[in-house]
């Protein structure tokens, strides 16, 4: 992850490493290109809370998601959100059961 402080609409100096179980970071050469237009920007989710028995329709509103469900992963609270629909501004999962309390909620998307 990088923290880019800059309103620019694109950035191109982010290195890139690998960094696997804790270990010391390994960097790969090159560098990555940050482009507004083509990063994902999550807006809302709704609802913002659900029950630990899961089968909650959950909505994720935003921008340039994608349009294809395979592409996309989604976790709460480490538990797969199971993707129903994803257009370029808007995806749906259904929840799955949690198996206990979790004192910090996570929420982990990856498209």
């Amino acid at each position: 992850m990088e923290v880019i402080d800059s309103s620019a609409t694109s950035y191109s100096s982010c290195p890139i490493e690998l960094i696997l179980n804790g270990a010391a970071p390994l960097a790969l050469g090159g560098t990555v290109t940050y482009s507004e237009a083509k990063t994902p920007l999550l807006t809302a989710i709704n609802p913002r809370y659900g029950t630990v028995d899961g089968g909650e329709l959950i909505t994720f509103t935003g921008t340039n998601f994608g349009s294809e469900p395979s592409n996309v992963k989604i976790l709460l609270d480490n538990v797969e959100c199971a993707v129903q629909t994803c257009t370029t501004t808007e995806m749906t999962c259904i929840t799955g059961p949690r198996p206990g309390l979790y004192p910090s909620p996570t929420t982990f998307i990856n498209i």
